[in-house]
Parts: C-alpha cells; structure tokens; sequence
C-alpha cells in the first residue's frame, strides 16, 4: 500500500469569558472549542473520531470533557473534516469553568482505523499522529 502524506490545517477556537451561558454564575466562564478544516481536493473524506478534550486550567485543574454526538447524545463524535471548508464549523465542546487562565488542551482521537481515515478514490487509508507517540 502507498503511503499518502496529507496537511491537514485544523483551526480550533477556545473561548473563555467572564460571562457564560445559563450554568455560568459570577467568576465563571464558558469554553467552547469548535473545528473548522481548510479544503483537500485529493481525497473523498477525511474523518476524525474525536473521544473528548482535556483541558487543564489554573482554577479547575485538569478536567475531562467528553465529546458528545449530537444526534445519538452518546460519547464520541465522528466528524468528516471535508464538511467543515469555508465558513462551516461545528462545535465540540462546550464547558463552564471557573474564570482564569486555561494552560493547555488536548483533544483526544481515536487513531482506529474503522474510526479515523482519509478516504481518496473510495479506498480508506488508516491516518496517524507521530507527534501523539510521543505527546499524548
């Protein structure tokens, strides 16, 4: 089997203010993390199996946030990046935290190859992340 190298360019936007949705009092804040994709012409579908986000803040700790499918409200979510070029995002997550600095977030991907793929001429190759071998 060919190995195919892609980019993918994957924006995701954290927000986290000091005014929040309805479960938000004073001192908190929401944070939501949205995905967006810039356009791959080579391939028919790029999907990513997205389990939840770990986020470690200052205030809260670190702090597992699953990601929901909205249509079975169940853990996991598989997203098809090739939906989401141009204007088009979805959101991941959204979360209250106690207002304060956020240090780092970690979206979690489940690399199983039934779950993440590139598909090019209707043929799936299994996607990898070598940076994740050795950062998480």
């Amino acid at each position: 089997m060919k190995s195919r190298n892609l980019l993918l360019v994957l924006v995701v936007s954290f927000f986290l203010g000091s005014c929040g949705g309805e479960d938000s009092g004073p001192g908190k804040g929401d944070l939501s993390i949205s995905l967006t994709d810039a356009p791959v012409q080579q391939a028919d579908a790029v999907v990513i199996y997205f389990e939840q986000a770990l986020v470690n803040s200052e205030e809260d700790g670190r702090v597992e946030v699953d990601v929901i499918d909205p249509d079975t409200l169940l853990p996991g979510r598989s997203v098809d990046l090739l939906q989401l070029t141009g204007d088009r995002t979805i959101e991941l997550i959204t979360e209250t935290f106690t207002e304060g600095r956020i240090n780092w977030i970690r979206l979690m991907v489940d690399f199983d190859p039934e779950k993440t793929y590139i598909q090019i001429d209707g043929i799936k190759y299994p996607l990898r992340c070598v940076s994740c071998e050795r950062n998480g």
